[in-house]
């Protein structure tokens, strides 16, 4: 079965079986087509299924085994059909242990995995999910993908899903259609869209290409474009090889790489500001019968610096943020700030107490020339992408001297999140401190000056974004990945 889905003016076709990935600018239209394509299929008489972007929305059970059966119950499926199909689905999915699990205590990961068996619960034959990885570790959202991979190679399933992690799925999908200024400017084979692109000459789009395939375009590279890690390892290994490595290559030697954070100019031991978050034999729970998130995690952050926070889902980032903005309390231990505290949430919708972006805008005192098409709208109106640039904006204007964000680039595109790199960097040298917790590996390498893994409720690993990054296999960015053994000091693109 084939179908053409008209999106103003531009056409889309759907094939039983595809794979399709939807990339694009923020508001460039990806939620809206997807909309469009269910609604398509739903009056065609199509089984579908939608997985979102934020997976507490799509939760609504206590426990797992009552969230698997919800839409199996709303169908009128008999008993015993239900109970064969979740045990079938829950060995499928490897979570036959979460069963009797209440479902708040599960990490982001597993709640966006269960919605994926939630939803294939019912069979659909068309499954639909908008950024599903947003939210998820870089090691849940390599293990979500393969899940996706898996099901439409031996369930026959079509899948179309938007999506702004392209390293692990550029090359995977089927077709790769780029939406720009809610039309689609170019689809085909990933390689297709990837030379489109290119003939383009629009910098803007060069930003939707995987990382690799960015690198060896920069480098000169005219005839075979690497769009995966692997394929990009090998051409660099080549280029090395051949005696065309990039002269600007950092080394080991320069200070940036021994331990100087970038906003410094003086090596850390030498820096006479004293700290302005200071943690000290910090443990928290959340209830008296639960184990403890955060054990005995101690901390030092200087004035001017940005300090990175990654980890799995689960780990406990989120709630150090927490507890540094006083919206919970310590079980044990100290938390010692110097000056006032602004706190941008994983949830960006807590953020807005206005009707319309332009009071949100009036009332922050921010220029209206990034949303000037869209003032008259409700602030959860926007894309999410948009909303999360909103917030950021709003919590900026407020002007602390410590600015703790949570997931900060969570459904923004890649060359608004560069511009949000270069913003922090200049507000961290007029002396502001800024804390991420993030899942964006590219982004808290371009970013932050330290980075530390949260793992099993303390800070651990802690270093320089240089030497943290590069030691690293799997919380690493794909420079990384791409150049490891080969050459040294290659962390993010610019290196090259």
């Amino acid at each position: 079965m084939e179908y053409k889905i008209d999106f103003n003016g531009t056409e889309l076709e759907v094939k039983e079986g595809d794979f399709i990935l939807l990339i694009g600018k923020s508001a460039s239209g990806k939620t809206t087509l997807l909309n469009l394509i269910e609604q398509k299929l739903k009056n065609a008489g199509e089984k579908t299924g939608f997985v979102f972007q934020n997976f507490d929305s799509q939760i609504v059970t206590d426990k797992v085994w009552h969230e698997l059966a919800f839409g199996m119950e709303n169908e009128g499926l008999d008993q015993k059909l239900m109970h064969r199909r979740v045990a079938e689905l829950t060995s499928y999915f490897g979570i036959t242990d979460w069963l009797d699990k209440d479902v708040e205590f599960l990490s982001g990961g597993q709640k966006q995995l269960l919605n994926l068996a939630s939803v294939m619960a019912l069979k659909p034959d068309y499954l639909l999910l908008d950024e599903p990885s947003s939210q998820l570790d870089p090691v849940a959202a390599s293990g979500f993908f393969n899940t996706l991979k898996k099901i439409n190679r031996e369930l026959g399933t079509t899948i179309i899903m938007s999506e702004h992690r392209l390293e692990d799925l550029f090359a995977e999908a089927g077709k790769v259609v780029l939406l720009k200024n809610r039309k689609i400017a170019a689809s085909g084979t990933p390689l297709e869209t990837a030379e489109k692109i290119l003939e383009s000459k629009d910098e803007n789009l060069f930003e939707f290409l995987p990382a690799p395939c960015r690198v060896a375009v920069k480098a000169g590279e005219k005839n075979e474009l690497p769009l995966t890690v692997a394929d990009g390892r090998m051409w660099f290994k080549n280029r090395v090889k051949d005696g065309n490595c990039a002269e600007g290559v950092q080394d080991e030697n320069r200070p940036e790489w021994s331990g100087t954070p970038r906003n410094s100019g003086q090596p850390d031991g030498e820096s006479r500001n004293a700290p302005v978050i200071k943690i000290k034999n910090l443990s928290f729970k959340y209830k008296k019968n639960q184990d403890f998130v955060l054990r005995d995690l101690n901390l030092e952050i200087k004035k001017g610096r940005i300090y990175a926070i990654v980890g799995a889902n689960g780990s406990g980032k989120s709630t150090l943020l927490k507890l540094l903005c006083g919206l919970e309390k310590p079980s044990s231990g100290k938390i010692k700030l110097e000056g006032s505290v602004c706190m941008m949430s994983q949830n960006v919708r807590n953020i807005f107490t206005e009707k319309t972006v332009a009071e949100e805008i009036a009332k922050a005192g921010l220029e209206k020339k990034e949303f000037e098409k869209k003032l008259t709208m409700h602030p959860y109106d926007l894309s999410s992408g948009e909303m999360q640039k909103l917030a950021f904006m709003k919590a900026v204007s407020k002007k602390t001297d410590i600015l703790l964000l949570d997931e900060p680039t969570k459904g923004i595109d890649n060359g608004y999140k560069k511009e949000l790199a270069k913003l922090l960097r200049g507000l961290s040298g007029a002396k502001k401190t800024i804390v991420i917790v993030s899942h964006d590996l590219e982004f808290c390498a371009s970013a932050a000056d330290y980075v530390s893994m949260m793992f099993e409720g303390q800070l651990c690993g802690s270093d320089t974004v240089r030497n943290f990054f590069a030691e690293n296999n799997f919380y690493t960015t794909a420079c990384v990945r791409m150049t490891g053994g080969i050459k040294k000091g290659i962390v993010t693109e610019d290196d090259f």
